[in-house]
């Protein structure tokens, strides 16, 4: 049973290869004291594990060569009569460096008596030896000094170089590193393979089985290096070295041992920085592979980081590498995926083009063999339930039918419809395709047993389908179902566009009985009086103080119901709630504001302070701190006082039905001009208490916009965020170009980007035009555009078109524009924003 283990064990089976114990050789530069002889003997007790080593002192019995060496390398050569030796030198000597000019006569004296003629060289040192700087010179001369002892072998050994430590291998760690970088530099021309490095612990098993494992590939490595015929070693090598044939042939294993020192110096480029290195070794690992697989397979991990690597330009070929390196190791799964990776990228590439193709242009045809392939790939991620793999796919690859397919064969259909509309949202940037995917989950949700309306819902928002979203309100309260149809409007109010509610509104209003228009609603109209508006709140009053009416309001006729879904879509409801809770929730604290007023006076902490006060107050209508302190307020003059007045639109923000009242003493007056700073600032109050609900108030900003410039430019650009209508961008560009004013301008650039916001392609046509004028604010406001309609998307396209103006316009504000709005396209995935070097 000894025998038959023995014959079964890799270590003992390289032992008996390379002739038994007498062929391998150990150095140390211990000295000879009783300790440091008691390591080298556990060692070998170790290693040979406990067999009798009799006396360490070599001699040709099959018993292994001992030397330890303390740096004085003409000391080394003491027993110079034997082939075994044990070399001892005192280690009361300190290692001097300058004694190193006597070693190359020591070594020239007396070279092939002291040349040593083994298989297996193992150094030994301990971890205190290696780190301390004072040995690194005596390291290297102990190392120099082996190598000139071999340069006259016709055997290359292989090497093994061992940290000791006494009880934790992780500290020796970095002295493994620094042994390793020093046997690879001084023996630069041996095989890489055949060179080892790593700790040493006593009596550990686990190390020991690493070390004679590590011992045997180094052997093996360096006996295949050792049977070709020459030695010159060289970076490139000519391409008859190779056997360049896919499959072995008899007769020609001689060939294989030739060549198999050099796929480790292959492998080896790929750990260049060169991308040609790395395409060159791929080349030539591709031509080798089927022969040397075994040993390209140790490095298939750098394979693999080669091909998933997306600005490696051959990362394909990496990968048809990487599938014959697991072919022949027998993973097919991974050799499959390795092969499949190019087939997939190139059928996603055809059906991308075909699918952006204009519909009178020719198709490109796709083999059948290839969508054969596709196909039987869908079909397995199916049949193995990986069906988020499977709707990845068919979305990269615009199938459809597969997309459809994956949703209603899965066990949960309702997550899956999820997870698609969550990566259909955030990941799709062509907004063809991806309204395409929105429709198919609209039939989806529709078909379930019980239909997810809010979901369908979201889906028309992006579709921008109004008369859909109309007819499923309708239904919902011809079926009873108010509480859902209330829900949807109110969720309609919080992500549609104004255009999109205006639309759902006039649609609910065709229904029935004409519904008087309700105060505050998005359709355009005059500026309410307060006549007008004291009746308006009157006619709620009464409304709401019956609890008949109440009543009502469950069980009414259908008009009734849709005059309460258009309050809530037209955001009346919404804001008057929201005012409401504000109002009565608000504890703000007026000792902070107080003291932050009090503690540092000047100009910037006097902005920052009321700036401050408005967010506090934001949406409260509590003014309290500004009455309290308006000599203080009084001292804000130009911007400042633009910035006070435009607090008061936040502090005052949905408290729409009094705004002009409010504001009155800001605005611009026919009678008396007042201070520009001031009027712009109330300006722009009114849009921010009208934000995103531009309604009635529109019409009094554009009767203004002549005279109060920037202000009304972005107090337009925020009533009308995102509504993409044609009219505003009409009036707002035609306007710029005519203006003489840089105000106006500045206000309307940004204003006109505010209207295309979330728009994506359905603004590309404003962007290219505004790109093309001369004027650079326009220019700017082309790049602001492109921000808001792109905004969080990270769209390609639209990075490309900024990063190209932000280093081609001939105007410094142009392309300070195009770099700011890159942020605005990227801010959901910050990590990609590109970092300026320092």
């Amino acid at each position: 049973m000894a025998a038959e283990k023995e014959h079964d064990d890799p270590f003992q089976q390289i032992l008996h290869q390379i002739g038994g114990k007498s062929n391998i050789h150990l150095i140390s530069a211990v000295s000879g004291s009783d300790g440091d002889t008691g390591v080298l003997q556990d060692f070998l007790a170790d290693l040979f594990n406990n067999e009798e080593t009799t006396d360490c002192a070599g001699n040709s019995n099959g018993e292994i060569k001992i030397q330890t060496n303390v740096c004085s390398p003409d000391q080394s050569h003491t027993d110079q009569s034997e082939q075994s030796s044990t070399d001892h030198c005192s280690n009361r000597e300190k290692p001097d460096p300058l004694k190193n000019k006597t070693v190359s006569s020591s070594r020239k004296s007396s070279g092939k008596q002291r040349a040593i003629k083994c298989s297996v060289i193992i150094f030994i040192f301990k971890h205190d030896y290696v780190c301390n700087k004072e040995n690194y010179v005596c390291l290297r001369e102990i190392l120099k000094d082996v190598r000139a002892r071999i340069k006259r072998n016709a055997l290359r050994p292989a090497l093994l170089g061992l940290v000791h430590t006494d009880c934790d291998q992780s500290e020796s760690h970095d002295s493994v590193e620094l042994l390793d970088r020093s046997m690879r530099s001084v023996f630069i021309n041996h095989p890489p393979q055949a060179i080892w490095t790593g700790p040493y612990v006593t009596k550990s098993p686990d190390l020991l089985q690493e070390i004679r494992w590590n011992a045997c590939r180094a052997v093996n490595s360096s006996m295949s290096a050792d049977s070709a015929t020459g030695r010159k070693s060289s970076l490139f090598w000519q391409p008859k070295c190779f056997p360049g044939i896919f499959r072995k042939r008899p007769g020609r294993q001689a060939d294989v041992n030739t060549n198999s020192w050099q796929q480790a110096g292959i492998i080896s480029l790929l750990d260049e920085d060169e991308p040609q290195l790395k395409e060159f070794a791929l080349h030539k690992l591709n031509s080798i592979v089927n022969d040397f697989w075994a040993e390209i397979s140790e490095s298939v991990d750098k394979i693999e980081v080669l091909y998933e690597d997306e600005t490696f330009r051959s990362r394909e070929f990496a990968a048809l590498v990487a599938s014959k390196v697991f072919y022949h190791l027998g993973a097919f799964e991974e050799s499959l995926n390795y092969a499949l990776a190019k087939c997939i990228d190139h059928y996603t590439k055809l059906r991308v083009e075909n699918a952006e193709l204009p519909e009178d242009e020719e198709k490109k045809s796709i083999d059948p063999r290839l969508e054969g392939i596709v196909n039987k790939m869908f079909q397995r991620c199916l049949g193995d339930h990986m069906y988020k793999q499977a709707i990845g796919i068919a979305l990269e690859t615009r199938r459809l039918d597969i997309f459809e397919k994956t949703i209603l064969e899965s066990n949960d259909i309702g997550g899956l419809l999820a997870y698609s509309l969550k990566i259909c949202m955030s990941l799709m940037q062509n907004k063809k395709f991806r309204n395409d995917v929105l429709r198919v989950l609209v039939k989806l949700y529709m078909n379930l047993e019980k239909p997810d309306f809010i979901n369908v819902c979201q889906c028309l928002i992006f579709l921008d389908d109004p008369q859909a979203v109309s007819d499923i309100l309708e239904k919902l309260v011809k079926e009873d179902n108010l509480l859902m149809a209330y829900q949807i409007c109110f969720d309609l109010y919080e992500s549609a566009s104004q255009q999109f509610l205006s639309s759902v509104i006039q649609n609910l209003r065709t229904v029935g009985t004409p519904i008087p228009a309700v105060p505050g609603s998005t359709n355009t109209g005059t500026v309410p009086t307060q006549e007008k508006d004291s009746d308006a709140m009157e006619t709620e009053d009464k409304a709401g103080s019956s609890p008949a009416g109440k009543a009502a309001d469950v069980k009414g006729e259908p008009k009734d119901q849709n005059s309460k879904m258009i309050k809530i879509l037209s955001g009346e409801m919404a804001i008057e709630l929201h005012l409401q809770f504000l109002i009565r929730n608000n504890n703000t604290d007026l000792m902070i504001l107080k003291n932050t007023k009090d503690a540092v006076r000047n100009s910037v902490c006097h902005t920052a302070t009321v700036i401050a006060n408005s967010f506090m107050h934001t949406g409260t209508t509590s003014d309290q701190f500004l009455r309290e302190n308006l000599e203080w307020l009084a001292r804000a003059t130009n911007w400042a006082k633009f910035t006070a007045t435009a607090s008061l639109g936040v502090i005052h923000k949905g408290h729409e039905k009094e705004a002009l009242q409010l504001m009155a003493t800001y605005l611009p007056k026919d009678t008396s001009p007042g201070s520009a700073y001031q009027e712009g600032g109330g300006l722009y109050a009114l849009g921010l208490i009208h934000a995103n609900h531009g309604g009635d108030i529109i019409d009094y900003l554009l009767s203004q916009l002549k005279n109060a410039r920037e202000a009304a430019g972005l107090a337009l650009g925020l009533v009308m965020l995102g509504s993409k209508s044609a009219q505003a961008i009409e009036d707002m560009v035609g306007y710029a170009q005519e203006t003489q004013h840089e105000k106006i301008l500045r206000g309307l650039a940004v204003g006109i980007a505010m209207v295309m916001y979330g728009r994506m392609e359905e603004a590309d046509a404003l962007i290219e035009s505004l790109c093309r004028d001369k004027d650079p604010i326009l220019r700017r406001s082309g790049m602001y555009t492109v921000a808001m309609a792109y905004c969080g998307s990270g769209n390609n396209k639209a990075i490309r078109r900024l990063l190209h103006v932000a280093v081609s316009d001939v105007n410094d504000d142009v392309r300070r524009a195009a770099v700011e709005s890159i942020g605005f396209i990227l801010f959901r995935v910050s990590p990609e924003v590109p970092v300026p070097s320092s």
